[in-house]
């Protein structure tokens, strides 16, 4: 089954709740998690014995295993379980994927915790912003391509290719976000915006700004091996006139009274 196939009625208005210490899961996105928490595998098998459904959130705080309403960001993602494997050492394995963006309104402990929830329907991208959207997402694409040939980081050849194929403006953000230097609160706001222009300006500007830190740092890195260079290149010429003026007899006579005295 799809993220086509689920609608709104599909999604029961309560559902397992599963939190994520380090990670933010998109809709559409697939993610492997590994489930340790005896409350978070019995949230798993809940899910498995129904429908498979699950809400996936993301802690604030990754220093605890409280689960409330102040430690887990309210705007999650409703998830299906695509695979389960358990391990020898009792954890779990899940593949899940993203399905709808949803606010969590309420958390429960059933000995597994459980959220009411409300799903967040995304907003189609404004027509008079298209042209603006095409724009941010080629400055996008040449900044990667930048931070790419500097040796930063490049992504993998199958999330390039899937870049390019993408043709919703959300999922590109989304994918960008989940592959770039960027910190858990940058994730989670992408995640929490519903215009697809303020997402693609957000992203736009995390790029711009790893794309100016390296540029700079480069700078500083090229101007400290030149000096070095000239620092050693002086050196090593001070040390050949030093040797001809040995050979020729010529040596510095401030030299020659130090070794007379």
């Amino acid at each position: 089954m799809n993220n086509n196939d689920f609608s709104t009625r599909h999604i029961p208005e309560e559902l397992p709740l599963l939190s994520l210490k380090d990670a933010v899961l998109f809709p559409f996105m697939i993610m492997p998690i590994f489930v340790t928490r005896n409350f978070s595998i019995e949230a798993v098998n809940k899910a498995i014995a129904d429908d498979r459904l699950i809400i996936v959130s993301t802690q604030k705080k990754s220093d605890t295993n409280e689960i409330s309403m102040n430690n887990v960001y309210s705007t999650a993602c409703v998830a299906t379980i695509l695979k389960m494997q358990k391990l020898f050492d009792g954890r779990i394995k899940l593949l899940v994927q993203g399905i709808k963006k949803t606010t969590i309104s309420n958390i429960t402990n059933k000995n597994y915790y459980s959220a009411m929830h409300s799903i967040i329907e995304e907003l189609p991208p404004n027509e008079k912003d298209s042209l603006e959207i095409s724009v941010l997402i080629q400055n996008i694409k040449s900044g990667i391509q930048t931070l790419s040939k500097l040796g930063e980081f490049s992504l993998p050849p199958d999330i390039s290719a899937i870049l390019d194929e993408i043709s919703d403006p959300n999922r590109f953000a989304e994918m960008i976000i989940s592959h770039i230097p960027s910190t858990l609160e940058q994730m989670q706001k992408i995640l929490e915006l519903n215009n697809v222009k303020e997402k693609l300006e957000f992203v736009y500007e995390i790029v711009s700004k790893e794309l100016s830190l390296v540029q700079l740092q480069n700078k500083i890195k090229n101007k400290t091996k030149e000096k070095l260079g000239k620092a050693q290149k002086d050196y090593f010429l001070k040390e050949q006139l030093k040797q001809i003026q040995k050979e020729l007899g010529q040596e510095d006579p401030h030299s020659a009274e130090i070794n007379e005295y």
